[in-house]
């Protein structure tokens, strides 16, 4: 009974060797060695990340007990620490010199913008919206930006509009809007923060 059930797979085996050869049956028990290691492979990421589910799962029913709410958390003393920054950042039209000045010392000339201050009464704070339209390279425009983000961490970078009539172009056209955040409201009369502007 055994060797009528042998036969039938020593037969298919003899026939593999003699259509594929050597090689191709070499290479049959390569595919099937592979396969059999992705299997356990797979079985053992199956289970880390059944082990890893549970920890998670475990922290997150843990969490509500350490996350006791701290000033730090609450949402009036992040406007504390927002009006603090705020109340020590120079007056916008001081900002928009220095982003000149910042401009022209990576050879960009600025041409005239647009100011507009819209008022945040939630947080007490004047959002100072300067579009400002300029003729520049992208690595100026980077030294740009970079160099007024990090000298002022209360304006922003809300939008980059850059515009290339011709790829032979070494300048492109480029509207910059910051918001430059100043506490308290913006005074009445005022269209800009540049007088003149």
């Amino acid at each position: 009974m055994k060797s009528t059930a042998v036969a039938p797979w020593r037969a298919r085996l003899q026939i593999a060797l003699w259509r594929h050869g050597s090689a191709g049956t070499a290479l049959l028990v390569a595919m099937l060695l592979v396969t059999g290691l992705l299997t356990w492979t797979l079985q053992q990421m199956g289970v880390a990340l059944t082990q890893t589910r549970q920890a998670l799962e475990q922290e997150h029913v843990d969490a509500p007990a350490a996350r006791t709410p701290t000033p730090g958390n609450d949402e009036a003393a992040r406007v504390a620490v927002l009006q603090a920054l705020l109340a020590t950042s120079p007056a916008p039209e001081e900002v928009v010199r220095e982003i000149a000045a910042q401009a022209n010392a990576v050879g960009i000339a600025w041409t005239q913008g647009e100011y507009r201050p819209q008022w945040h009464p939630a947080t007490q704070t004047t959002q100072w919206q300067v579009t400002q339209p300029a003729l520049a390279t992208y690595p100026q425009l980077r030294q740009l930006i970079d160099a007024v983000l990090r000298a002022n961490p209360h304006v922003s970078l809300d939008q980059v509009a850059v515009q290339r009539d011709d790829t032979a172009q070494a300048q492109v056209q480029v509207r910059l809007r910051w918001s430059i955040w100043t506490l308290g409201a913006a005074p009445r009369g005022v269209p800009s923060p540049v007088p003149g502007n």
